[in-house]
């Protein structure tokens, strides 16, 4: 991620509990792919575009944790304009009985409190209080 220009907002996490900090141990190879066709698209859209991790493989997210598909990102401009794209046809994923779910397979699912899109490259993005969590497809 670095040599992507993708950053990362803590140091890595050294031990199982450790708050304060951003693993990336465990996080599949996938995903990371994936973030770099990320940065290098937002970069078409803005120039400088800047995205920042806030949540990878880390203890203390119900959602996150080793060999799943899920990062945190930061509202950054260059987030926020490469989501907007990927979402600008799309509509909020589907309420059932107080759970958001972001695709037929009703297989992701996050507070109701929550608004989820499915993004046009796949991924599903749903904006948080302070960052969007994405579940991205592998």
């Amino acid at each position: 991620l670095d040599a992507a220009d993708i950053d990362v907002n803590k140091k890595n996490c050294t031990s199982p509990g450790q708050i304060d900090c951003t693993s990336l141990d465990g996080m599949p190879q996938g995903v990371i792919a994936r973030l770099i066709v990320m940065k290098k698209e937002c970069e078409k859209i803005t120039a400088g575009c800047n995205l920042r991790l806030t949540g990878g493989t880390e203890e203390g997210h119900s959602e996150h944790g080793v060999g799943r598909a899920v990062v945190d990102l930061g509202l950054t401009q260059g987030a926020n304009e490469y989501i907007y794209k990927q979402i600008h046809n799309n509509k909020p994923c589907i309420n059932l009985g107080g759970a958001c779910f972001a695709d037929k397979n009703l297989d992701y699912k996050v507070s109701s409190s929550f608004t989820c899109y499915p993004g046009d490259d796949g991924a599903n993005y749903c904006l948080e209080n302070d960052h969007w969590h994405v579940r991205m497809p592998l």
